[in-house]
C-alpha cells in the first residue's frame, strides 16, 4: 500500500493498494478538473468503480469515463514515475485499474 496523496485543504485521499488506484474526494462542494495524480503504472487505466454513478444515487458526472481510458503520462508526480490528469467530482470516490494488471480471472 502506498499513499500517493493526503491533502487536508482539498479533502483528498489517493492511494495504491496493489495495482488499483483509489481516489476519494471528500470536499463537500469542490470538484477538481485536470487534477494531476501520480501512478506507478504506465498502461492505460480503466474505471472500475465510481460512487457518483446514477445507479448508486450519484449525479453521473463521470459517465463518459466508462467508455474511455485514462492515459498516463511519463511525467513523475507524487514520487510515482507516471501521472494521470483526472476529473474528481466532489463527494465521490473512484477506483482505477491499470490495464497491464487485467487478467482472465477478473
Amino acid at each position: 500500500q502506498y499513499i500517493v496523496l493526503s491533502h487536508e485543504d482539498d479533502k483528498l485521499i489517493i492511494y495504491e493498494k496493489g495495482p488499483p488506484l483509489f481516489i476519494f474526494n471528500f470536499h463537500p462542494s469542490k470538484s477538481f478538473e485536470n487534477y494531476k495524480v501520480g501512478t506507478m503504472w504506465k498502461s492505460d487505466h480503466i474505471l472500475l468503480l465510481d460512487t457518483d454513478a446514477e445507479e448508486l444515487g450519484g449525479h453521473g458526472r463521470l459517465t463518459s469515463a466508462y467508455a474511455n481510458r485514462y492515459v498516463p503520462q511519463a511525467s513523475p508526480w507524487h514520487d510515482r514515475p507516471n501521472s494521470l490528469s483526472l476529473y474528481l467530482p466532489s463527494r465521490s470516490a473512484m477506483v482505477l485499474l491499470p490495464t497491464e494488471n487485467i487478467t482472465d480471472e477478473m
